[in-house]
């Protein structure tokens, strides 16, 4: 489960690249990130390996009651695991040593 993962395509549009950017550290940062960029939260979903998701290492989900133009998506990553930057956009999920 220590995958380096590209949550981009190359045809990516600079202001979902500059989104996921954003998600990524704020995850770093916090282990949780709050995205009102639908494509971005999409993105970056479909690129997270499906153990991951299964292990529920990480969560995303989405507010309800709001309307469509203020959903807001949270992205959680458990306390027990840490996100590492590699370069700009790429990362990878790691345990914390204890």
């Amino acid at each position: 489960m220590n995958k380096i993962i590209y949550p981009l395509r190359l045809s990516t549009p600079e202001q979902t690249k500059k989104a996921i950017q954003r998600l990524v550290q704020q995850l770093k940062k916090d282990n949780i990130a709050i995205c009102s960029h639908p494509s971005a939260v999409q993105l970056f979903s479909r690129n997270i390996p499906k153990c991951y998701k299964d292990n529920e290492v990480i969560l995303i989900s989405k507010t309800v009651g709001l309307t469509k133009r203020k959903t807001k998506n949270i992205i959680y990553l458990k306390p027990e695991y840490t996100l590492k930057i590699n370069r700009d956009f790429s990362f990878r999920i790691t345990p914390k040593h204890k």
